[in-house]
């Protein structure tokens, strides 16, 4: 899956600082991991950004799209989801709730005639 310039790439280090395992995501675009949580069952939850339309179940919405991929603690990919619109989007927060999901705000940013403007949207 990985073949792009860049990558979304995830490492795990035991407390020496020795290497456990290290995984990529992506596609033949750029792809980033951006922001990582801990989640209540003790498995990691990523968000990124994805440019990449080759990713299977990520049809790109435009630009670049947010990713929201969960890993558990031993690096097995459990489920990925993509969000977007025809403009650059990117995850700003995100939040658990006591229902064990979680609710993200994204943002979408374009650019018109020069001039850069920034929409926040909804929670999801």
């Amino acid at each position: 899956m990985p073949n792009s310039s860049q990558d979304g790439i995830l490492m795990k280090f035991n407390s020496d600082g020795e290497l456990i395992f290290t995984k990529r995501f992506g596609g033949s675009k750029d792809d980033q991991f951006e922001k990582i949580l801990l989640t209540p069952d003790n498995n990691f939850l990523i968000l990124g950004i994805s440019d990449s339309n080759d990713i299977e179940g990520h049809p790109n919405k435009g630009d670049y799209d947010v990713i929201i991929t969960k890993y558990t603690k031993d690096g097995e990919l459990l489920w990925n989801q993509s969000y977007g619109t025809d403009l650059t989007d990117s995850a700003l927060y995100v939040s658990f709730v006591k229902d064990d999901g979680f609710l993200f705000i994204p943002k979408s940013v374009y650019v018109d005639e020069g001039e850069f403007h920034q929409i926040n949207e909804d929670a999801i």
